[in-house]
């Protein structure tokens, strides 16, 4: 069954998609107090990779005169910056501009310092708190109880808080450990959400590919990227990407992601990295249809592709597209008919909520 979303407001009049940027994410540090043999950017006690804090303040003050309502910290371990990442959220709310951030919880070490810390995100402006936490993090040393004491106190003082399971490869008795934690974390009011094992930095070394257990479809059945067009995020190194980003750490760092990389936090504005993604063809259209966009242009438009029968999800493409030589050709060649392709690319995007397949909400034809 296809769910369908409705596009917050269904603008066609004209032939130029118009994408909304909702969220700046700073992935802060790849340093880490755990080693998790599944972390998708491998972080580590040994990374030293972090962003500068007056690069990220620049940022926060530039989302806001952007319109950008909200903001995001993770890692790495975030909170190993605690007073760096206190001084960003106050600026955040001082600029009108929500925060989130993800942690894995280690720094919760007593009753009384976790709820002094607590207090503080509270007071200086903290929205929400997501907690990663699974089998791989209670191997690598994160433990149940620090986890519910962070839940307790952060119900008390009235900050969001869900815990994110990542789904993998385990022995049924660990399973059956975790789940029973999980429950736990609901009995005391705190909702979880379980994602699967992403195929990328650690993960890729230590698992085989039979241990990820992504149901690869058909390219067809991939529609549009939900990160691309929402959010943008800044690695550790710098790098602006155009979506969540962290699968695509390993690519930033062993290929050539020009297709991807809207600039870095040392060299260029926000505002242009986001004047990049909207003018960047290959972006727009995973955007506002995901791959199934380019199968339905390579129809009209003649290509010698060797193209991709199954994927795990859009980033999959990605990883495709930036590795492939006739691809980047074709495309060089979709950009000089450019006002062409907007125009077909918005008549396939009628086409496709007519099925009931839904294009990205965040992008609106103007």
């Amino acid at each position: 069954m296809v769910t369908v979303i409705k596009n917050k407001a269904n603008i066609l009049d004209g032939n130029e998609p118009k994408i909304r940027i909702e969220q700046v994410g700073f992935l802060y540090t790849y340093k880490c107090n755990l080693q998790c043999k599944h972390c998708c950017v491998s972080a580590s006690p040994m990374r030293i990779e972090k962003l500068d804090s007056a690069a990220v303040s620049k940022i926060i003050d530039e989302a806001a005169q952007l319109g950008i309502p909200h903001v995001s910290f993770s890692g790495g371990e975030p909170l190993l910056y605690f007073d760096e990442i206190m001084k960003h959220v106050q600026q955040a709310r001082g600029n009108g501009i929500s925060s989130s951030l993800v942690t894995n919880g280690v720094w919760c070490n007593a009753k009384e310092s976790t709820e002094s810390k607590i207090r503080l995100l509270k007071d200086a402006g903290l929205t929400s708190l997501e907690i990663s936490y699974d089998n791989f993090h209670r191997e690598a040393g994160a433990k149940v109880e620090h986890i519910k004491t962070i839940i307790t106190e952060c119900k008390k003082q009235g900050i969001g808080v869900g815990v994110k399971r990542v789904k993998g490869p385990t022995k049924n008795k660990d399973r059956f450990i975790i789940e029973k934690e999980l429950r736990g974390f609901k009995e005391i009011g705190c909702e979880f959400q379980v994602v699967d094992l992403s195929p990328s930095g650690a993960a890729s070394v230590n698992f085989s590919p039979t241990d990820y257990r992504y149901a690869k479809v058909p390219i067809e059945k991939i529609t549009e990227c939900e990160g691309i067009g929402t959010i943008v995020t800044y690695l550790a190194n710098g790098t602006l990407m155009p979506c969540c980003a962290d699968p695509l750490v390993d690519m930033d760092r062993d290929h050539d992601c020009t297709l991807l990389r809207l600039g870095n936090i040392y060299e260029d504005k926000l505002e242009v990295g986001i004047k990049r993604l909207k003018n960047n063809l290959y972006l727009s259209i995973l955007a506002i249809l995901g791959p199934i966009g380019f199968k339905l242009l390579a129809e009209e438009y003649p290509n010698h592709i060797a193209w991709p029968e199954v994927l795990r999800s859009t980033c999959d493409f990605c990883v495709f597209a930036a590795g492939s030589d006739e691809f980047g050709e074709w495309l060089s060649e979709l950009e000089k008919n450019k006002t062409e392709v907007w125009s077909r690319l918005r008549e396939c995007s009628e086409v496709l909520n007519r099925w009931g397949i839904a294009h990205n909400p965040h992008v609106v034809w103007m």
